[in-house]
């Protein structure tokens, strides 16, 4: 199986830290020059400083994802730099608006889907024609199993994850009969500097670990995987899919889960 990525040029947005930052790495590794964008800089600059210990060059770019201009801007300082686009990962998100339906501000709930769902809709309209131009690539869209399930209190995030769950599928669609695939990555809880006050709760982690059929938070490192498979030659004939990676959590309705964790208490 070919996961190398060697003389691919990937661009991973929300790569500052946690998941988009592991993937980011993991590209590294594999071979690939990596782009990473963030609206953090100096972050971006300790990511491309990694990158580059690795043998691969790095590119770090402060990108406001909900900046239609910002992401363009973006992509065209990719291609004077690197002359391609193999690789796109979407993955910046906010997820900052957490209340019931009825008490979630319009103007929050607007701000979060121009980052979530416009920003990922600016990157595929400004680096789509280049990869459609040369006829291959792999769009990876970074979205979340809450996307696919209700959680309370997560209306405004779930639905911006849903909208992700649908575009992947079809711009995969039509743009599948010229040379470039699409497919959705859904991560479950996972353990990263986002959700620090969960994980580092003995209980509330692992009163969510248990209801995991491995028992345990996935971390972004977990994610690395499963984005090296689809953006390579591994993945030629996978488009339009969207890869769960929960550790089993989607797996089991939630009785069964809440019967595991009584079993393991």
């Amino acid at each position: 199986m070919d996961l190398s990525l060697k003389g691919k040029t990937a661009i991973v947005t929300g790569a500052g830290r946690g998941i988009g930052a592991a993937i980011a790495l993991g590209m590294a590794r594999a071979g690939a020059n990596v782009v990473v964008c963030s609206r953090n800089q100096d972050q971006l600059d300790r990511m491309a400083a990694q990158i580059e210990q690795l043998g691969t060059k790095a590119l770090a770019i402060a990108t406001d994802m909900s900046s239609p201009d910002s992401v363009r801007a973006m992509v065209e300082r990719t291609l004077q730099t690197f002359g391609h686009i193999d690789v796109l990962v979407s993955n910046a998100a906010g997820s900052s608006v957490i209340a019931p339906i009825e008490k979630v501000p319009l103007v929050d709930w607007r701000a979060l889907q121009a980052v979530n769902v416009e920003g990922t809709v600016s990157l595929l309209q400004a680096a789509g024609p280049h990869m459609l131009e040369r006829g291959s690539g792999s769009v990876i869209i970074v979205s979340s199993t809450l996307g696919m399930n209700g959680n309370p209190n997560s209306s405004a995030y779930g639905a911006s994850k849903a909208a992700l769950n649908h575009l992947t599928k079809t711009v995969a669609a039509e743009w599948g009969s010229r040379g470039v695939r699409v497919n959705g990555l859904l991560p479950g809880p996972t353990a990263t500097e986002r959700v620090k006050a969960v994980t580092d709760d003995p209980a509330k982690y692992q009163a969510i670990a248990a209801l995991m059929p491995l028992g345990r938070w996935p971390t972004g490192e977990d994610m690395v995987g499963p984005a090296l498979f689809l953006a390579s030659e591994a993945a030629a004939f996978v488009t339009g899919q969207l890869l769960v990676v929960d550790g089993g959590l989607s797996a089991v309705c939630r009785e069964a889960g809440q019967a595991v964790a009584a079993r393991r208490a």
